[in-house]
């Protein structure tokens, strides 16, 4: 089946439908099963961006380009490993190792400023893109080591490839997010029964 992409100028924004911090930072990377899957940490701002976004930092930190690189290899390993266990195959002992590596960095310190009369909250970190990491991998252990994993789930919409933990109540979730990819795959389905086609669908995980 033929994989169409998205408008361009939606193409390289960011998803938050994963439910935590390490599937979030699997969806950036989109449409993996098309023939160019999408990379959305282009540059070093774009991971500045994300961290931000995340709320993983502060302060936007001045990323360095072998921090690209690790926020990437950490981001595939955490794919490999959630997919290997949602599929019941023998997960990679190079991506559990890359894992626990970055676990064992210190994490940030959360402290109060006082500023203009008002408390703030301020991370005192030498290294503040390497600590969001480490956060992320623990995140990854603890979904990997726990329960929760079993709620994880692909979207249902053919051509979209977003993971994210299920936490309704029935565990029938679906759709990564019901207004963009439970919609549009209810109205592609809508009009394609009008067209007598049958529909291509994914057995839910």
């Amino acid at each position: 089946m033929r994989l169409e992409q998205p408008a361009a100028d939606d193409l390289h924004s960011f998803r938050f439908r994963g439910g935590c911090p390490c599937l979030n930072l699997v969806a950036t990377m989109g449409w993996r099963s098309a023939s160019k899957p999408v990379e959305r940490l282009r540059s070093t701002g774009d991971l500045a961006d994300w961290l931000i976004a995340v709320q993983l930092v502060t302060v936007r930190p001045k990323v360095m380009p072998d921090e690209l690189t690790s926020a990437r290899r950490l981001r595939e390993a955490v794919y490999r490993l959630v997919m290997a266990t949602m599929k019941h195959r023998l997960p990679n002992p190079n991506d559990i190792a890359l894992l626990n590596r970055w676990s064992r960095i210190p994490q940030p310190v959360p402290t109060l400023k006082l500023r203009d009369g008002l408390l703030h909250l301020q991370e005192i970190t030498p290294q503040p893109t390497r600590a969001a990491l480490s956060v992320i991998a623990r995140d990854a252990i603890l979904l990997l080591g726990s329960k929760s994993i079993l709620r994880v789930k692909e979207c249902a919409r053919p051509d979209c490839t977003l993971l994210f933990v299920d936490a309704s109540r029935s565990g029938r979730r679906r759709w990564c997010s019901m207004e963009a990819c439970g919609n549009r795959a209810k109205t592609v389905d809508y009009r394609r029964r009008l067209k007598g086609l049958e529909i291509p669908t994914k057995t839910p995980a």
